[in-house]
């Protein structure tokens, strides 16, 4: 899927520059999978309603293309309009994994990335809820099934980190792949 990083300013959008924190990011329709960017806003808003994700998605059209832009969870404004970044790692980060190992699939578990007992044992052993962690987790990929993502992939399942601690970041890059017929139903 193509994406822009982009940032938000008094003076409307902008591209980060210089090591500039990005504030959002712009997601194009794919022609070979038209919707594809409505599918996953409404993939983002049922998450949202269920507690899973926090994602706000707006869709615009831009010079008749369809887009997605989606604000970060893990950037912070200050009161001085400053953008900072909260620390997160992907779980492929996380595991010390490799997610371009066996041609690029390494970040799916089917081709040795990590498992969801993986991400479960660093929610158990590091964060300061571990039972509340959990069973997020057992929601987020219940979640996961019930609307056929069959790309939820280690790089979709982040952690962040706040005080000294870890969470499980909110569900973002969310799309129900069951829809088109071309794309993989394997979970």
């Amino acid at each position: 899927q193509n994406k822009l990083l982009l940032v938000a300013t008094e003076r409307g959008w902008g591209r980060p520059v210089g090591g500039q924190p990005s504030t959002h990011i712009l997601k194009i329709d794919d022609q070979r999978f038209p919707g594809l960017v409505s599918a996953e806003a409404a993939a983002l808003r049922l998450a949202r309603g269920l507690g899973l994700g926090d994602l706000d998605p707006q869709l615009h059209q831009i010079e008749g293309v369809d887009c997605l832009i989606v604000a970060r969870y893990d950037r912070l404004r200050a009161a001085d309009g400053t953008i900072g970044r909260v620390h997160q790692e992907d779980s492929c980060q996380a595991l010390g994994v490799m997610p371009d190992a066996h041609r690029g699939r390494g970040k799916y578990e089917s081709s040795g990335g990590p498992t969801f007992a993986q991400i479960a044992s660093l929610l158990r052993r590091y964060s300061a809820d571990p039972g509340d962690e959990l069973d997020r987790l057992v929601r987020v990929i219940a979640f996961t099934m019930i609307i056929g993502n069959a790309d939820a992939h280690a790089k979709n399942f982040s952690l962040l980190h706040k005080d000294g601690t870890i969470v499980l970041a909110p569900l973002y890059d969310l799309l129900s792949t069951t829809l088109y017929p071309e794309l993989s139903p394997k979970l």
